[in-house]
């Protein structure tokens, strides 16, 4: 649809602690913006993926009747759900269970399933992560990603990310090296390099590498908002929900917090973050 956009990265309360949007409310909030679609990408799990077919399905058939009814007033949007999911990347073998140093214990990768296939990959994926891989989190590796890689759009996360972990500790070029190994995987077709901006210090470092990383090696971009909450007033209660997760006080100075920009925008709010176009293009 022109002049939509679709939410690729999203954190439902399916990311347990961390997420704190409600898959029913996530579908009605982006048939309401016109977005033609949306994925859910929750952290290490698929749990959300019948509750996601099911509310779209129960949506966009109100949502067809209502058009049936109406064809000469405004048409209401039907949303196509996708499957995904933001996995924990081992920078070992996922039967190591240690930390190598100068690394981090694992880096995020967002996987979407762009067909059935890559749906069937993605559970196997997910099922050795917790199975074979759990060290801290249920990780995978770079042999589990290549044998499972097939119908899978890969694109490189958050700060978390395995590109970002390189940027902030200025090596550059260890994050194109990175992003190659990446793209030797799944494709030249099937890998994004992914923007977010919520106008912390950490992305307006890692920002115009990614970008000059991405022309360099010809890889498409994404821009993503990784939501976990479904409005901006939502924050205060997203915060109570980490502080319960991380074992935290609301008043302790050094805990984990989330900008208030991680919720689920509409198409003239994401354009507005992006509206530096010398920056994406």
């Amino acid at each position: 649809m022109p002049g939509s956009f679709v939410h690729l990265h999203n954190h439902t309360e399916y990311s347990l602690l961390d997420g704190a949007v409600h898959i029913k409310d996530l579908i009605a909030e982006c048939s309401r913006m016109g977005m033609p679609a949306v994925a859910i990408t929750d952290h290490g799990n698929l749990f959300g993926a019948i509750e996601l077919v099911m509310e779209a399905n129960s949506l966009n058939k109100s949502v067809a009747a209502w058009n049936k009814e109406h064809p000469e007033g405004p048409q209401k949007q039907e949303v196509k759900p996708i499957f995904g999911c933001e996995v924990y990347l081992s920078p070992t073998p996922i039967g190591v269970k240690k930390q190598l140093p100068g690394r981090r214990k694992y880096t995020h990768l967002l996987l979407l399933a762009e067909n059935e296939t890559g749906w069937q990959n993605l559970v196997k994926l997910v099922s050795r992560s917790h199975l074979e891989g759990f060290y801290y989190k249920p990780r995978v590796d770079m042999e589990t990603l290549r044998e499972f890689h097939e119908g899978l759009i890969c694109c490189t996360a958050c700060l978390a990310g395995p590109l970002n972990e390189w940027l902030l500790n200025d090596q550059p070029e260890k994050a194109e090296e990175a992003l190659l190994a990446l793209k030797d995987i799944f494709g030249d077709d099937n890998i994004f390099v992914e923007l977010q901006d919520h106008g912390m210090e950490e992305q307006k470092k890692c920002l115009p590498e990614l970008v000059r990383i991405a022309r360099k090696t010809n890889t498409p971009i994404l821009a993503t908002n990784d939501v976990h909450f479904l409005r901006k007033e939502d924050h205060d209660m997203h915060d109570v929900l980490i502080c319960i997760g991380t074992n935290e006080k609301l008043a302790s100075p050094k805990r984990m917090r989330y900008s208030t920009e991680v919720y689920l925008k509409s198409p003239e709010e994401m354009r507005e973050v992006f509206r530096d176009l010398s920056l994406i293009h």
